[in-house]
């Protein structure tokens, strides 16, 4: 048996929350695929602004949403 086959799968998904990837984890999750971790990148440059949108999406968030 390959040394693949052995390691376990993360299935990751790298999402902008535009309209077009929003709608791509929306229908994996429709579909059943399996969704382990939600990858979204944000680069904001005012700190309180950027307070203010993380504690909306963590609000909102149904599944653990990493920002890097």
């Amino acid at each position: 048996m390959p040394m693949d086959e052995l390691k376990p799968q993360l299935h990751v998904v790298s999402c902008s929350f535009g309209k077009d990837s929003t709608a791509m984890l929306l229908k994996m999750l429709e579909l059943g695929m399996q969704v382990d971790v939600v990858l979204k990148l944000s680069i904001i440059l005012d700190t309180k602004c950027s307070k203010e949108i993380e504690a909306k999406r963590q609000r909102t968030a149904y599944h653990k949403i990493f920002y890097v």
